[in-house]
């Protein structure tokens, strides 16, 4: 029997000695007057010697003979202590006897006084109080075919004479003990334990109690001579380990059951974390049978002793080693071989993971190259194409000295060839099986040694996908940052899958280190063990710190991968950082993670670019030099802190909105949203008609607002100025709608229409044919300005370009093209295929942001007034909805801000209608451009984000977009 065997439970031999005894009650007699000596002198001690005057407590013995009939032939109850003889009168004869030691009733008013025939015993039951860590444990123990002798005090059984007989009492309980650690400090949040579904009822004889009650609870408070909270041990330390709490003798009724593997009668336990989540998990073994056939057994038997060792996780770590009770071995004999496995049903979402650990003593461990469809049935597919990185390749396989190790980048199994035992886990996470919908597996766990025997568990893994999971390529929209609050510590999620590489289809190595801020962030292949994230309901990422993963021997600033991309990233603590000078926030942190990956064509790079902190700051500072375009060497003297979140109206930052389709704002009444990636409302510049009326991102996404926009009155969008041609009110003064504290930005003039750059100016790009041409396309020589010098008065420039440069600075290339609209000149800029822009100017990264929203929630189709694209939102259709977006980024503090791509409401197009969510983000600024050719329309500058045109643009005022504040 291997004594490392997960819930080993072996059964205790007590001898008993006794003092003491009452006359016993006349009893129907055979021939001849007898005394049986029963002596314990040789009892077997609790293997706890700190606990042995409980464990082996004895206060009390009722013996009870019974005929060959069954019949009660004697039964008598003694006071009782360690040391002495019993010396029961009994006439000569043979007997089957049954002891009962520390039974919970009075004597004088005990049910087991009236026995009669053996079968009365079979209707009495201790009731759970009657076991318990306060008082004497009930034992009993039962002798068949005794005979009692002529000869004083002596008995025979079989052909051994005993004087005296000595008994081996039998527990009717289980002892559990346990060490809880954990990577936190819990210190505050401890409370204490409970165990649930205790079984009502405690049978005397049978040690099988499958068809009682198990409604029993019982709740264990912090402050009760169970607890201690110790120091950890160097082991403990090296594995992160701050806090760890003993637990000590917990005495519980056994419950013991067939079949065993009946989860649904599992004792359960759970930790009780007063402000966090309450880990709780079932108690079982894993007991191997013929040919490697084997079954979770929840049962407890009577008798049994549990050290449990527990760690503070998701999925809840339950890690049991072997403890005797006592010296006896019990009545469970396991076969030599073992593997014993944690778990074997698992449930995830495509965002999530389990973990599974597992130990054997033969000498591999791995999981099977193909998995089973469904609960039952043969039909299978590649392992490797469903989960990722479990079964082993190439070099996966190393030999030291002293042990084997077997390990892919989400699988480990190391063997001591000195200790014939091993030790193992696998993280199980989805991968190419990217599909919508829920779905049943079946992966094989498989332990082999050198002769070619065999044991292998089955695992169940319930899988679940609610909405589109991308690749990590620039095209398709991969992480691009992640954002933390000030207190904000917990995970956030980069993912993203990989194609496979080359003719062999390997799969695609990942490598990612924390480049800047390696301090501070911690980044952990290590799942998330949140149930519900994937889900429109996850849980508080709080809840799940980033922890290195412990199994990989990660420090927690460099991790590998193969496959799809997948970790979390998280800060050490909150941010201690000086006061910002904003309310009560801190100065922003800034880190990033540099991550290379394997591509068709070799290898590529990304940059992550993580904030802690949601105090408004700068992107480009005040002394951050312009070194190029029309303000070099000039001062940055308009740069202002941006705020960190898109304005909305209160009507839709409380509620997941569906129904109403705006709502009109008070001056300065608009809200920042909780996450940088939502979109918050959509606004029409300054319209006197409908003032400050803030429209529903995205209600309904295929429909329109129901409006006539082309009744809607607007001035000329003179931000400032109370005078002038066309100039209706000091639109600053009536229609600002930033919160206290903040303002629209400008891009150029507020008091009258900024030009920007050269003027008029239009041009037809048709192949290598561009020249200048009148609104119609017709070709002509306009007259050209220069206003390039008005950028100087932009705070958007200044606080979100590198080198701001003038004009409209979208580009379309390549193909025919007539820019009737455009009255600047159009800046070509250097966007890549990819759409990140990052040259000169403009440092900008598209993707998605991991703030805690975004990454937590599924992706799903959201329709707009366009088919043409395909577009993808978190929580579309509600005024919570979230988008993929542009990172801005200082390449030099590596400060940054996010900005989604919300898309805007179009009056040219159904009145109103939504239009490039999850493509484009529109931002208005206070400055005024000027008016389209041949038309009536006002326009104003906005600022344009997307892959292949970011940069400032003239834009009709009736256009519905974003706002962004700046600090005042």
């Amino acid at each position: 029997m291997n004594k490392n065997i997960h819930f080993l439970l072996l059964l205790f031999c007590c001898l008993v000695s006794f003092v003491s005894c009452t006359d016993e009650t006349p009893q129907k007699q055979t021939s001849g007057v007898a005394h049986l000596y029963i002596k314990g002198g040789t009892l077997y001690d609790s293997n706890y010697p700190s606990n042995a005057e409980l464990d082996d407590k004895i206060v009390t013995l009722r013996i009870l003979g019974f005929d060959a009939m069954g019949m009660c032939v004697s039964n008598k109850r003694y006071e009782a202590k360690k040391g002495d003889i019993i010396k029961h009168e009994i006439q000569k004869g043979t007997y089957d006897f049954v002891f009962l030691a520390n039974e919970p009733y009075p004597e004088n008013t005990s049910p087991l006084n009236g026995i009669s025939f053996y079968s009365d015993l079979q209707s009495i039951s201790y009731p759970a109080s009657a076991v318990n860590s306060s008082d004497e444990i009930p034992m009993s123990q039962e002798i068949k075919d005794v005979e009692v002798l002529g000869n004083e005090g002596k008995s025979k059984i079989g052909d051994v004479i005993y004087d005296p007989l000595t008994l081996g009492l039998s527990r009717l309980a289980t002892r559990i003990d346990i060490q809880l650690e954990s990577n936190e400090d819990l210190t505050a949040d401890f409370k204490g334990v409970t165990f649930e579904k205790i079984p009502a009822q405690v049978p005397l004889l049978s040690g099988v109690n499958t068809s009682v009650a198990r409604d029993i609870t019982r709740q264990f408070t912090v402050g009760q001579d169970y607890f201690q909270q110790i120091a950890p041990t160097t082991e403990q330390t090296a594995r992160g380990v701050i806090w760890v709490q003993q637990m000590t003798r917990f005495i519980l009724p056994f419950s013991n059951f067939t079949p065993t593997d009946e989860g649904d009668k599992a004792v359960i336990f759970t930790v009780n974390l007063e402000n966090q989540y309450n880990p709780s998990a079932k108690l079982k073994i894993h007991t191997a049978g013929v040919d490697g056939a084997e079954k979770d057994n929840y049962t407890l038997p009577r008798d049994a002793a549990l050290l449990v060792k527990a760690s503070v996780t998701l999925p809840f770590e339950l890690n049991i080693s072997v403890s005797n009770w006592g010296e006896k071995k019990g009545d469970w004999q396991v076969q030599d071989r073992y593997l014993n496995v944690s778990q074997i049903e698992a449930d995830i979402t495509d965002f999530n993971g389990a973990r599974i650990t597992f130990s054997s003593n033969l000498t591999k461990v791995h999981v099977l190259p193909n998995v089973y469809i469904g609960t039952s049935g043969t039909t299978t597919r590649l392992t490797d194409e469903t989960f990722n990185d479990l079964p082993l390749k190439d070099g996966d396989t190393n030999s030291y000295e002293n042990h084997i190790e077997y390990k892919t980048s989400r699988f480990a199994y190391t063997y001591g060839k000195n200790s014939k035992e091993g030790f193992g886990y696998m993280d199980i996470l989805l991968d190419e099986y990217n599909q919508i919908g829920e779905q049943t597996f079946r992966l094989i766990l498989s332990a082999e040694d050198q002769y070619g025997g065999k044991l292998q568990r089955e695992i169940t893994v319930r899988t679940k996908q609610l909405g589109f999971r991308f690749s990590h390529m620039s095209f398709d929209s991969p992480y691009v940052g992640a954002f933390f609050r000030d207190a904000e510590t917990g995970e956030r999620i980069i993912t993203g899958q990989k194609a496979r590489m080359g003719s062999s289809s390997e799969l695609a190595k990942w490598t990612a280190w924390v480049e800047n801020g390696e301090d501070q962030v911690i980044i952990s292949t290590t799942p998330s063990f949140d149930p519900n994230v994937g889900t429109d309901s996850p849980g508080d990422p709080e809840k799940y710190p980033v922890v290195p993963n412990e199994y990989k021997y990660e420090g927690g600033t460099y991790i590998t991968g193969r496959g799809r991309v997948y970790f979390r990233v998280g800060w050490k603590t909150a941010n201690n950082s000086e006061a910002s000078g904003q309310d009560n926030l801190k100065k922003p942190r800034y880190a990033t993670i540099y991550l290379e990956h394997d591509v068709s064509w070799g290898k590529t790079a990304d940059i992550i670019y993580v904030r802690q902190g949601e105090a408004d700051d700068y992107v480009m500072r005040p002394e951050d030099n312009i070194g190029q375009g029309p303000l070099a060497d000039k001062s940055r003297s308009r740069a202002k802190k941006v705020s960190n979140f898109n304005l909305t109206a209160e009507l839709f930052l409380n509620e997941s909105n569906k129904t109403n389709r705006y709502s009109d704002l008070s001056k300065k009444g608009a809200k920042f949203v909780k996450y940088p990636s939502q979109a918050g409302a959509l606004f029409q510049w300054a319209s006197p008609t409908f003032p400050r009326r803030a429209y529903n991102p995205a209600y309904p996404s295929t429909n329109n607002l129901g409006t006539d926009w082309s009744e809607i009155e607007y001035p000329r969008p003179i931000w400032d100025n109370v005078s002038g041609e066309d100039i209706t009110g000091n639109i600053k003064e009536d229609f600002e709608l930033c919160p206290p504290g903040y303002h629209l930005p400008s891009d150029g003039y507020t008091d009258q229409v900024s030009y920007n750059g050269k003027y008029p100016n239009f041009k037809r790009v048709d192949g290598s044919n561009n020249y200048d041409c009148d609104y119609e396309g017709n070709p002509a020589t306009p007259i050209k300005e220069e206003y390039e010098a008005q950028i100087e008065y932009s705070e958007w420039r200044q606080s979100m370009w590198l080198n701001p440069i003038e004009g409209d600075i979208g580009s379309w290339t390549g193909s025919l093209r007539l820019y009737p609209d455009r009255i600047v000149e159009r800046y070509i800029t250097s966007p890549d295929y990819s759409g990140n822009v990052d040259d000169n100017n403009l440092k900008q990264r598209i993707g998605f942001y991991a703030d805690g929203y975004f990454d937590r929630r599924p992706i799903r189709y959201q329709p707009d007034g366009s088919s043409a694209t395909t577009r993808y939102a978190v929580s579309p259709e509600t005024a919570q909805a979230a988008y993929r977006g542009s990172l801005i980024f200082n390449p030099i503090t590596k400060a940054s801000v996010f900005l989604p791509a919300a898309g805007r409401r179009s009056p040219n197009y159904e009145l109103g209608k939504l239009y490039y969510p999850g493509e484009t983000g529109y931002y208005w600024t206070s400055s005024a451009s000027a008016e389209f050719q041949n038309t009536e329309n006002s326009n104003a500058w906005t600022q344009e984000y997307n892959s292949w045109r970011p940069g400032s643009i003239s834009t009709p005022s009736l256009n519905a977009s974003s706002i962004r504040c700046v600090r005042d």
